[in-house]
């Protein structure tokens, strides 16, 4: 009894010595959206963004210069079809950067806010 208990645990520690294969699976987009000014338009568009298959955030400032940014699993949808949404409303990305994820940040801000907040501390 005590070699079968032995024998169940064993391999499950070797694969606990192994280090995880995670691979990231999530891709951060930062982009500006060209095309539209009107509050309510962004706002239906972010809408329809996070309510896609695979979007995990998503936000898009209503000021200028009107940033955006999108979390998504890359292994269920694409920019490319992101890309569809914003022209379905006559928009468009542009200045677009791209990072991949290993998790979903809790706080989301597109990264073209955050450099002219740091630019404003100083």
């Amino acid at each position: 009894m005590f070699l079968g208990i032995l024998l169940t645990i064993v391999p499950a520690c070797r694969a606990a010595d192994k280090p995880p294969t995670e691979s990231k699976t999530y891709l951060r987009v930062d982009f500006e959206l060209k095309g539209s000014q009107c509050p309510a338009c962004i706002r239906r568009l972010v809408k329809k963004i996070r309510a896609s298959k695979g979007i995990a955030r998503a936000d898009i400032s209503i000021r200028k210069p009107y940033s955006g940014v999108v979390v998504f699993d890359k292994k269920v949808t694409s920019f490319e079809a992101i890309k569809k949404k914003l022209r379905s409303e006559k928009t468009e990305a542009d200045n677009i950067e791209e990072e991949e994820l290993k998790s979903v940040p809790e706080l989301l801000i597109p990264k073209s806010l955050m450099t002219r907040l740091e630019k404003n501390k100083h």
